[in-house]
């Protein structure tokens, strides 16, 4: 009763003062309520049955997505002008650079519609590898043994074998030409009898590349915690973290490589259910946060042999590397070096050389897309792909033509830029959209944003962009501006074709292999934006007002 008539019990002691049975007084309440309810309930709740009945019904038929951009915050992440990266496994160099002309006007070409970007030259042979500056010729059996490798054969007696200075100085021309920034990856297995790294013969290429005036960057190793299941051997997270000081120290001795970066330690993926990656990231990084200039892990989603089509469209899939990701912020975060850059040193769809018809094709493309939007929401400052030619997941194909994820790639760089915008999503989980700011006066005079992201079901999607646009419009005679946006939309004529269709027609270099003219298809944002079925878009919508993108020389 107290609830009834307020928290001050003198309010009682009037009532009974009064002559009044409070009892009889408090049922008369209570029964006016119910009755009151009662009505209320026979008025409201079929009203509410019906409401819920059509909002129901216009959802199911017409589903809208939302993408809410805020205009008003700044940046949350930037992203290195490299963040799209590429690799070139070691394995091209075992076996003597075979069908890999490094001198091929194609080849350079086609690597450089890449550019800017590092090419990162390591993988798991990379720890097989030795320099021999002034050797002639590589040895040929050698060479024929790690042709015919399989991916997934026994590596504990596989030879070393050699790069010559002849191949080296090919291999850092090639970049130069296609303006990329080569990253080498040292052979981390060689020990003296201590345990202790037998840095010699690194010495020797880094000594190398000074005399001829190579500007190198440097790894060492490749995914150290697994050395004892691939070769037979271990080397201790704390034991790689003194060897990167050294290594670190040697750089140091070379005035050309005084600032060349030096980034690792190259882990795999962490997993929740085997945790042995993280562990050994974290007692690296104990010994070595201060010595590496970014932290480096290689992440895939699956096995490229038992891969199927579903998995290439499977948005739970796509959500490992959000895990994966926190996982590895959380490590930092906990070393109080959160302000390192975090980089994908190496990564791709599936591992064992990628999935056969799948990772080379149109549906592999889905999965890329979305590591790239997410990397960069996350915060990583560089992703590179695995890898640019050799295996099914290769972005060129033997003959240096472009696999779907080339052309993806090659978008990816044209349209966005280094800013991530602020934006909330509230879609489904086959919808999944990033924004950006876009390259500098891309298409439009005035600073703008793209929007991109893939739909992953097999019907159209309906997205709203809010935040954006003013909601009042229609009297302005820049109404039509306001609201346009130059869309390119990615198709395909199937999921395991390796045609890629911008806005219906197939994209083709030229006979020079030049990149043919990309034409938006302009379309009104209001009162939504299409995605066709399993489509990967770009919406690129000039503004001028958003917070993160003022800066009007960011790339």
């Amino acid at each position: 009763m107290l609830g009834m008539y307020g928290r001050d019990p003198r309010a009682l002691i009037i009532i009974v003062e009064k002559g009044t049975d409070p009892s009889r007084t408090v049922l008369k309440k209570i029964k006016f309520c119910n009755v009151m309810w009662s009505t209320l309930a026979a008025i409201f709740v079929p009203l509410l049955i019906v409401l819920f009945i059509i909002t129901f019904a216009i959802s199911s038929v017409d589903k809208i997505q939302i993408i809410y951009i805020d205009r008003w915050k700044p940046a949350p992440f930037i992203t290195s002008t490299k963040f799209l990266s590429i690799s070139l496994d070691s394995s091209v160099i075992a076996n003597g650079f075979k069908d890999f002309n490094m001198t091929d006007p194609k080849l350079i070409k086609m690597i450089g519609h890449l550019s800017p970007a590092f090419l990162r030259v390591g993988g798991t042979l990379g720890d097989k590898l030795c320099f021999a500056p002034d050797l002639i010729e590589s040895d040929k059996n050698v060479e024929n043994f790690y042709e015919r490798l399989n991916e997934y054969e026994d590596l504990r007696f596989a030879p070393n074998f050699t790069m010559t200075g002849t191949q080296w100085l090919k291999l850092t021309n090639l970049a130069e030409k296609a303006k990329l920034d080569i990253f080498f990856g040292l052979n981390a297995l060689r020990r003296f009898p201590n345990g202790t790294w037998d840095y010699r013969n690194a010495e020797s290429l880094i000594s190398f590349s000074s005399e001829h005036k190579l500007n190198v960057n440097w790894e060492l190793g490749n995914e150290p915690n697994i050395f004892y299941h691939k070769f037979n051997k271990e080397v201790s997270p704390t034991q790689m973290a003194k060897d990167f000081a050294t290594l670190r120290s040697i750089l140091k001795k070379y005035q050309i490589h005084n600032q060349s970066l030096l980034v690792g330690p190259d882990t795999t993926r962490p997993i929740e259910s085997n945790n042995k990656s993280t562990v050994y990231l974290r007692r690296f990084l104990k010994g070595a946060i201060h010595v590496v200039d970014a932290v480096t892990w290689h992440q895939y989603y699956m096995n490229g042999r038992t891969a199927k089509p579903e998995d290439f469209l499977n948005p739970g899939i796509f959500d490992y590397l959000k895990i994966q990701i926190q996982a590895v912020k959380n490590i930092t975060k906990d070393l109080h070096a959160s302000s390192k850059p975090l980089w994908l040193g190496e990564t791709s769809s599936a591992y064992g050389g990628g999935a056969p018809n799948l990772s080379d094709t149109f549906i592999g493309s889905f999965i890329w897309a979305d590591k790239l939007g997410l990397s960069a929401k996350m915060g990583l400052e560089v992703v590179v792909r695995q890898s640019i030619v050799k295996g099914h997941y290769a972005l060129l194909d033997n003959n240096y033509n472009p696999n779907p994820d080339w052309w993806l790639s090659v978008l990816h760089k044209k349209f966005i830029g280094i800013r991530v915008v602020p934006y909330y999503t509230s879609c489904s989980p086959a919808v999944r959209l990033y924004c950006h700011c876009s390259k500098k006066n891309i298409f439009v005079g005035s600073p703008s944003i793209t929007v991109f992201g893939v739909n992953l079901d097999n019907s159209t999607a309906n997205v709203r962009i809010e935040g954006l646009f003013p909601d009042k419009y229609e009297d302005r005679t820049d109404k039509i501006f306001l609201t346009s946006i130059y869309a390119f939309e990615l198709t395909s004529d199937s999921l395991f074709s390796k045609t890629v269709y911008l806005n219906g027609k197939p994209l083709k270099l030229s006979k020079d292999y030049d990149l043919p003219k990309l034409v938006p298809k302009i379309v009104n944002s209001r009162p939504y934006v299409t995605m066709p079925p399993l489509s990967i878009v770009f919406w690129i919508i000039p503004s001028s007002s958003v917070e993160a993108c003022l800066e009007l020389n960011h790339l």
